[in-house]
């Protein structure tokens, strides 16, 4: 399968790949050593002399490419007029491709190493949120995992986002004007933007501090900066519960960030 070209059409770029043991390309893989070809179309072992014809192309270089001992691809070069390839033309070409190699087995490990870590990091997130639902929930450790997976399954999100989720969402509570006031608050990863707040109780005065249940006054959190300070827009005649309610938020926002920081 063609995995990289420059300079070639369509029709040489979706052309059936080779059998495994056909062609030139095979038989450099296989040999490990390069193959110079004056003339593809009088060559028998090359297959596609008609795609060849019509691109124009006369003469054929093909090196393998090699790192560590193991053949990962052969690198083709072509002209457009006879030429008769020289020691230092192949002993270039053929460092050009084993260069190749090493930069494509380069990424490939940096591509596994990198999968290697995001599933590090998932299981560990997913083993912190199971154990804040046990402890909040008194949960088993598979109850708490099916809910996890349950709730990925019916929301079409990753575990590592249920997790996130969870360990990014807390409670906090404080004093209001007439009684406490008990907030959830969900947090971005990087512990600077609300994602949004809901008030799980609170005894303010209807229609004054109780309009902090509305989504009015909820809304104006989402989005919002954590740093240096989270500023609220307060509710006109209910300045006490305003400022009661910016204390809370804003002493309960540090508290948790000092708490996750440190673990």
């Amino acid at each position: 399968v063609i995995r990289a070209t420059q300079s070639i059409s369509e029709e040489y770029i979706n052309k059936n790949p080779l059998k495994k043991g056909e062609g030139i390309v095979w038989k450099v893989a296989e040999t490990d050593k390069p193959i110079a070809v004056p003339d593809v179309l009088k060559e028998a072992g090359y297959k596609y002399k008609d795609v060849a014809e019509k691109e124009g192309l006369v003469s054929l270089l093909c090196v393998p490419m090699a790192v560590k001992n193991k053949v990962i691809g052969v690198l083709n070069c072509y002209t457009s007029k006879p030429h008769k390839f020289s020691k230092t033309e192949i002993n270039v070409l053929t460092s050009v491709a084993n260069q190749a190699a090493i930069a494509i087995e380069n990424t490939e490990l940096m591509v596994k190493t990198r999968v290697i870590q995001e599933e590090l990091e998932t299981r560990k997130k997913v083993e912190k949120a199971k154990g804040i639902l046990m402890k909040q929930q008194g949960l088993t450790e598979d109850t708490a995992y099916n809910l996890m997976r349950k709730s990925s399954m019916n929301k079409r999100v990753s575990m590592k986002e249920v997790a996130e989720a969870i360990i990014l969402s807390f409670e906090i509570s404080g004093p209001g004007f007439w009684g406490p006031i008990t907030v959830l608050v969900a947090i971005d990863p990087g512990l600077t933007v609300l994602k949004g707040v809901e008030i799980v109780h609170q005894e303010e005065t209807p229609g004054l501090g109780g309009r902090i249940s509305e989504d009015e006054f909820k809304s104006q959190f989402k989005g919002k900066q954590t740093e240096p300070e989270i500023f609220v827009d307060g509710i006109t005649g209910a300045t006490m519960t305003s400022r009661a309610f910016a204390k809370i938020i804003n002493e309960g926002v540090e508290a948790f960030k000092a708490e996750y920081n440190g673990q």
